[in-house]
C-alpha cells in the first residue's frame, strides 16, 4: 500500500514500530488498515479508469457532434444544387413555353392581318371592277392571296 509521506506520522510510526508489531492486537488493526488503503488504492485505481472513459466519450461526443454537422452542411450543400437545378430546369420550360406561346400568337396575328388585308383588297377589287363576283369566286381569290402571302414570308 501507498503512504503518502507525512513527517509527523513517519516520526510516530519509526519510534513505535517495535511496539506496534509486536502487540497481537495491533497487528490485527494493521491487517484492517492495510487492506482498507489497498481498497482506497482499487477504488481510486477504478475512478481514474472510469474518468479516463468519460472523458474519451465526452471527446468522441464532440467528435460524433461534429460529424454531424459537417454531414448535415454537405447533405445541405447538396439539397441546395438539387433545388438550384430544379429551379434552372423549371426556368428554361417556362421560358420555352412562352415562347411557344409568343410564336403561336406571332403566328395568330399575322394570319390575322393577312385575312384583313385579303378582305380589303377584296372589297378593293370588288371598287375596282365594280360588281362582285359570286361567292365562290371570291373564295378562291381569298386563298389564292393567303397562299401567295405564306410563299413570299
Amino acid at each position: 500500500f501507498d503512504f503518502q509521506y507525512n513527517p509527523d506520522f513517519y516520526n510516530f510510526f519509526m519510534t513505535n514500530l517495535d511496539t506496534i508489531l509486536n502487540d497481537t492486537e495491533n497487528s490485527r488493526y494493521l491487517g484492517s488498515i492495510q487492506k482498507q488503503f489497498k481498497d482506497a488504492a482499487d477504488t481510486q485505481a477504478a475512478a481514474d479508469e472510469k474518468m479516463a472513459d468519460y472523458e474519451k466519450r465526452i471527446a468522441n461526443a464532440d467528435d460524433e457532434a461534429k460529424k454531424i454537422v459537417d454531414d448535415a452542411k454537405v447533405s445541405a450543400k447538396a439539397e441546395y444544387g438539387k433545388i438550384i437545378d430544379r429551379a434552372t430546369v423549371d426556368a428554361a420550360r417556362m421560358k420555352k413555353d412562352a415562347q411557344k406561346q409568343i410564336d403561336a400568337e406571332i403566328q395568330s396575328a399575322r394570319r390575322s392581318a393577312k385575312e384583313d388585308i385579303a378582305s380589303l383588297a377584296m372589297e378593293a377589287a370588288e371598287k375596282v371592277v365594280g360588281a362582285n363576283v359570286d361567292a365562290s369566286t371570291n373564295s378562291e381569290i381569298f386563298d389564292q392571296f393567303l397562299n401567295e402571302s405564306s410563299e413570299n414570308k
